[in-house]
């Protein structure tokens, strides 16, 4: 996306925001649920969360409280899947 392209004025974080959330839904089912999921971890929780602790949460199923190390994100591909909604602080 180039510079010229982002909205400008009162509506632009709406229409950034619309244009990721659409690149979401255009993913697979297994991409577009691993985002919304992360999203909505990110949205609720009441503090910066660590990346361990993301991706931890995101291998939990849904009728059980233990951790499937197999199914635990890779960041870079968590990353990818929320089309620029979250971000990484290396430090």
């Amino acid at each position: 996306m180039s510079l010229q392209s982002l909205a400008t004025g009162s509506t632009a974080y709406d229409k950034a925001y619309e244009k990721a959330i659409n690149m979401i839904e255009s993913q697979s089912p297994d991409w577009k649920r691993l985002a919304m999921q992360a999203v909505l971890i990110i949205t609720c929780a009441r503090r910066p969360l660590a990346v361990e602790e993301l991706t931890y949460a995101l291998s939990l199923d849904d009728d059980s409280d233990t951790i499937e190390v197999d199914n635990v994100p890779d960041i870079k591909d968590l990353v990818a899947a929320c089309s620029g909604l979250i971000t990484v602080d290396v430090e």
